[in-house]
């Protein structure tokens, strides 16, 4: 009995001292700036946004700091008019049919021309990951 209370005890001890790390995924955005945050994020997370503006004449800059993991990143073009229909938005906003999807992990820095016009972003955790993309349009 006294060994298996101090079983017990040890094991405790043990998961008390691995622990489970909070998984977090984050995606917030305004005009120019995008930022993905992932800190321990599971595959298959994932985070949406839109109302980002790329103007005549600017780049897309994309400046990712991964310590690990890989992240999809699909930008959609989207105008909102009275024409489009709730499943046009729910396609740009989930990714579907993205005219753009860019793979990211580690520290690379790149830049992209795309075509003027307001841009929803989806990103999806494709391997565990570490670290934080910003994506900026200077």
């Amino acid at each position: 009995m006294k060994k298996q209370l101090i079983f017990l005890i040890l094991v405790i001890l043990m998961l008390s001292l691995t622990g489970c790390k909070k998984s977090d995924f984050a995606i917030s955005s305004d005009e120019k700036n995008v930022t993905i945050l992932a800190k321990n994020a599971s595959k298959d997370m994932f985070g949406a946004t839109s109302g980002f503006e790329i103007s005549e004449g600017e780049k897309l800059y994309i400046d990712p700091t991964l310590t690990k993991g890989e992240i999809s990143v699909k930008l959609t073009l989207f105008d909102l008019d009275m024409g489009s229909s709730v499943q046009d938005l729910t396609d740009a906003v989930s990714g579907k049919n993205a005219d753009m999807e860019i793979k990211i992990s580690g520290k690379d820095p790149s830049e992209y021309d795309l075509e003027p016009g307001s841009y929803s972003v989806y990103a999806s955790v494709l391997s565990k990951a570490d670290g934080t993309i910003v994506m900026s349009v200077r």
